[in-house]
This record gives structure tokens, sequence and C-alpha cells, in this order.
């Protein structure tokens, strides 16, 4: 059985699907996380399919040639703005910029071939990735800042995330964000309407129990780890807090990064081409986010004004935001 996770990036995604191929694998299925199908993908000699990032240089028809040839099970994902970056013509990612035939070939791309092919591929196993698209915009405005997607360690979330950094955000670009979550749920409707809804309060709550929901599988990380996924989450979160303190009066580089046997399974299953990288570590909480952003309250009232040009998603307020970060420090402080 494979697993296509549909996503605008931001949501989770990369979360879900990294601890889904983890706990498959775990569960002694072997599985392949091939991450974005659409910047690069290959084969390895048995025909399994693995992540080779190569920008937008592979045409659809390659793509579904591989994913026709793999004969792995597979876990992966499509974001609808590698969709809508290949087709404006946009560069895909580091390296050398495509050749004006290649970016000609991609405008003129017709997706519903590739459409068909996951639909083949991965049967009725399709997850789209929601969010509260306020926080969504919030963590995308940030991210303009850091220049980071995702952190994988203790370290490199530390050195994104200090307490001290604080961010003023540019509303237009919070605006173009909502708007994009906006067409991405559009996109999920008008192609995969059958795909199931994982929301990120959920995998951020619960991870075991969203994972034991979308396999069906009774199988437990605890009874192999000693730890399920939701506490080995926690723990890195706050081992990261617990830190703090000490990089305000040390070099991060003095600090060797934690590791523990998850963890250097993870490290394992990276070097056999199964991960991309291991499982992303929660970078902030919507009480950090709002102590950090000093133009929080136009924030507010900007989500508001686009939420109410909407018919299906609804404002916030203080009492929301405040429900919401009480929430999350049961989570990730409380341990709750």
């Amino acid at each position: 059985m494979n697993y296509l996770v549909l996503t605008p990036d931001g949501v989770g995604s990369t979360y879900l699907q990294r601890a889904l191929t983890l706990f498959l694998n775990s569960s002694n299925n072997e599985y392949f996380n091939t991450h974005e199908l659409l910047n690069g993908l290959a084969l390895d000699k048995n025909n399994n399919l693995y992540k080779s990032p190569q920008g937008y240089d592979q045409s659809l028809e390659e793509i579904v040639e591989l994913l026709k040839s793999n004969r792995a099970n597979i876990v992966s994902r499509l974001a609808e703005y590698h969709v809508e970056k290949r087709s404006r013509g946009i560069i895909g990612g580091p390296g050398k910029p495509p050749s004006p035939e290649i970016i000609e070939r991609n405008s003129k791309e017709d997706y519903t071939f590739l459409y068909d092919a996951c639909n083949n591929k991965f049967f009725d196993k399709f997850l789209y990735c929601t969010r509260n698209p306020f926080e969504y915009a919030l963590s995308w405005s940030i991210r303009k800042f850091t220049g980071k997607l995702n952190v994988y360690s203790i370290v490199e979330r530390l050195s994104v995330h200090r307490d001290s950094t604080t961010y003023d955000i540019d509303v237009d670009f919070m605006t173009n964000k909502l708007n994009q979550y906006q067409r991405y749920i559009y996109w999920v409707r008008d192609n995969f309407p059958d795909a199931q809804e994982v929301n990120y309060e959920d995998i951020h709550s619960n991870i075991d129990k969203v994972l034991a929901k979308i396999t069906g599988s009774k199988f437990s990380m605890k009874d192999k780890w000693k730890i399920t996924l939701q506490e080995h989450s926690v723990m890195l979160y706050k081992f990261s807090k617990m830190y703090n303190d000490f990089f305000k009066n040390y070099q991060i580089e003095t600090f060797f990064d934690y590791s523990d046997r998850l963890i250097d399974y993870q490290k394992k299953l990276v070097a056999e081409r199964k991960l991309v990288q291991g499982v992303p570590i929660k970078m902030t909480t919507l009480e950090e986010k709002k102590n950090r952003i000093t133009n929080f309250s136009q924030c507010v009232d900007t989500y508001n004004e686009w939420a109410g040009k909407t018919n299906e998603f609804t404002s916030v307020s203080q009492n929301i935001i405040d429900e919401k970060i009480s929430k999350e420090q049961k989570i990730y402080l409380l341990g709750e």
C-alpha cells in the first residue's frame, strides 16, 4: 500500500510523511519516502523509487514512468505550490537554472496525466494536510525571515529560533500566502475529492493516533522503541527550550547534538535512501509567534479582513488565540 500526502507546505506535511515512513519501517514494513514528486526522482538497481533532487528538469511523462516502474512501497508528497511554480516557469530549486526549452515545456504540461497516474499508484491512500490558515500564513511569514522550511535537530532549531529573535511581518506577503492556501483547498477538491483530511493540530497533539488511523495498524512505537513518536517529538522540543539559556552564553558549535536510538534509526533510513532527512522538530508555538512578531495585532486584522471575504474561513479572536496557546502549552510545556 502506497501513501500520497497533498500539501501547500507549512501544514505539517513533512512531519507527517517522515513520521509515517518511520512508523511503517519500524513495524517491519519496508517503505521509501520519496518526498516531493515534482522536483526529482530516481530508481535504484531494484527499482525502488527514491528522492534525487533535480529541480524541475524531469517532465511529467518521466515522473509517471518512474512511478509505473517503481517496485517499492512508497510514501510520497505532491505540493500544490510546485504545480504552480512549474506551470509559471519558475526555477525548482538550487543549482543551474533550467533551459528555456524546459521552462516552456513545464508551462504547457497537462497535470491530468499525472493525477491519473497517482490515482493508479496510490489508490485511496490520499492524505491532504490542513491547518488553520491564520497560523499557516504566520509560519510562512516567519520562514521568509529565516529561510528555513524545517529543522531537524536541537542545534538547528536553536540556531534559527532564539528567544530574542523578533519579526516584523510583511502583511502583503501574508495575504498572498492566505490566497495560496485557499487555492490549495480548491485544488484538492477538484483533483482528489476522496482524499482523507489530516489536520495539523491532530498530528502535533497525537501523531501515533493519527498514524494508527491512517494505516489501520495496531503496531506500537512504544513497544519497539520504549517511547511513542508523540513523546519523542515533545521531548526534543522541550530539550531545545531547556538549552536556550545555555546558548545565550556559549557558541552553538560547542554543544554536541542530542542523539538516541530513534534518531540513530532515522539516520540508518536516510543512509538506505528510505528517508531524505529525519523527522523534523517543532519549530515555534503560537505563543512564541505572538511574542516575537512585533506587529501581531496587524497580522490578526489582516487575516480577519481576508477571512471576511471568504465563505468558509472564520475570523480569529483573542479568546480563540488564547485557547490555542493554552492547548499547545499542555502539549509542549507540560507534556500532557
